[in-house]
């Protein structure tokens, strides 16, 4: 038996028909099923397949809930159709999940639209309708709701033009097409369903597709981007971003999304020149300098699903600073700092900026010149344009006075005494003092 799936996308794209996994060429009325809505070739669809596959078969509806429902009640007037199967599109998401991360979008950026704009017209009997429907007369409307079949009703529906949807209540659904219309037996149970699949195919679904056509107009970063891609896909898929020009050596977290968990584990990367790029799992490296290209594959697909170019590059900006000053300075200190830079004829050497975080402490020049006017702890930075290297400098007093104890008076002939000296601050730059005799015939001092 023949396996037939239809994928039918309202989401501005074509719909799609495979025979046992093989997908249809799209020309002839094949081509014209897949750029037209459903609604459009309802009552040929089922002699177009049966032709397709010449046997009994087993069909499939990836759709929204309106097809689904549809051809649920349809296929059971064609005796070839054996099985019927219907899913969600393989993206997973909802009509009202895209529909919220759109309203997310509008509020962030003030897009305010009418949502009345495609409200849907009804013509009704004794029917309460439900919000997001409006009443209009007969020949006006685009959706027919009644408690019973109506034969007057039936038959002038018929002579009216374009796609209208007739549904009356039963004791079991089923669908039949005439003349373009779709006259919808809906059992009593299923009819807020019915109703709701086509207020999300034919209100919700549109909107959608006008707002995200109107936020494209707004300069959008590129998660937002991403969301709107998000909104309007059916199949699982990925977004990888632009990846930024490298500098020889560097390396690049690469940001990929996916709209599951399974499908972000599957993708592959690869680098078109490997001398170029290295990629280990999401993280590129700049190898050499040169352009190529990261190759982007979904599972074990052969041909890549994104395509992102690489460019390497190599500036000649400073690459390392050696910055050589004292750790401590006197205070009244002068002298120079030394500084080299590799490599010497880099671009950027005549851009070299020396700083000091306290003026008040120590002034420096930007030839290195330095003179220490205060006592206290600053931070020698040396910048490039690229590059900041720092050194912590301690700028100390020297000593000011001396103390003794005990202080000396007086002192007999041949007499000895032992001296505590105190320096004043206690904290200097250089502790060491020595004691001398002015005259070593009256006085003779050992040691300090």
């Amino acid at each position: 038996m023949i396996d037939f799936q239809m994928v039918l996308n309202p989401y501005g794209g074509k719909n799609t028909f495979l025979k046992n996994g093989t997908p249809l060429t799209l020309v002839g009325q094949w081509g014209r099923y897949a750029s037209r809505p459903a609604t459009e070739w309802l009552d040929r669809i089922f002699t177009a397949v049966f032709t397709e596959t010449n046997e009994d078969y087993e069909l499939t509806v990836v759709a929204e809930n309106f097809e689904r429902l549809l051809f649920e009640h349809l296929h059971t007037q064609h005796s070839e159709c054996k099985q019927y199967h219907s899913v969600g599109f393989p993206c997973g998401l909802t009509a009202s999940q895209r529909r919220e991360a759109i309203e997310r979008l509008k509020e962030k950026y003030d897009l305010k639209c009418a949502d009345t704009r495609y409200d849907i017209p009804v013509f009704c009997e004794n029917v309460d309708i439900p919000h997001g429907m409006k009443n209009v007369a007969f020949e006006d409307a685009f959706l027919y709701l009644a408690r019973e079949e109506n034969e007057k009703m039936l038959s002038d529906l018929v002579l009216l033009d374009g796609c209208r949807i007739f549904i009356s209540l039963a004791e079991t659904s089923s669908v039949s097409v005439r003349n373009g219309k779709i006259f919808w037996r809906v059992a009593s149970d299923t009819i807020s369903c019915v109703l709701d699949a086509i207020l999300t195919r034919f209100r919700e679904i549109p909107l959608l597709l006008d707002d995200i056509k109107a936020l494209r107009s707004f300069p959008l970063p590129d998660e937002d981007k991403e969301t709107l891609l998000w909104a309007e896909s059916i199949d699982e898929y990925f977004t990888v971003e632009d990846i930024p020009a490298l500098e020889l050596g560097s390396t690049h977290e690469l940001r990929i999304k996916a709209s599951t968990q399974g499908l972000l584990s599957e993708i592959r990367l690869e680098a078109v020149d490997p001398t170029v790029i290295s990629i280990n799992g999401t993280t590129v490296t700049a190898c050499a300098v040169g352009e190529t290209e990261i190759r982007c594959f979904r599972g074990r697909e052969s041909r890549p699903a994104a395509v992102k170019r690489v460019q390497v590059y190599r500036t000649n900006y400073v690459r390392s600073i050696s910055v050589v000053c004292p750790e401590k300075l006197a205070l009244e200190e002068t002298g120079q700092i030394s500084i080299e830079l590799f490599p010497k004829d880099a671009e950027d050497v005549d851009d070299i900026v020396l700083l000091s975080s306290d003026s008040s402490i120590l002034k420096i020049d930007n030839e290195g010149a330095f003179h220490a006017i205060g006592v206290g702890r600053v931070t020698v930075t040396v910048k490039s344009k690229r590059l900041t290297e720092m050194k912590t400098v301690l700028v100390l007093p020297n000593i000011s006075a001396f103390t003794f104890d005990p202080p000396i008076t007086r002192l007999y002939v041949g007499e000895k005494r032992r001296l505590i000296v105190d320096k004043t601050p206690a904290d200097v730059y250089d502790d060491t003092y020595t004691l001398r005799s002015m005259d070593q015939d009256i006085i003779e001092v050992i040691g300090l």
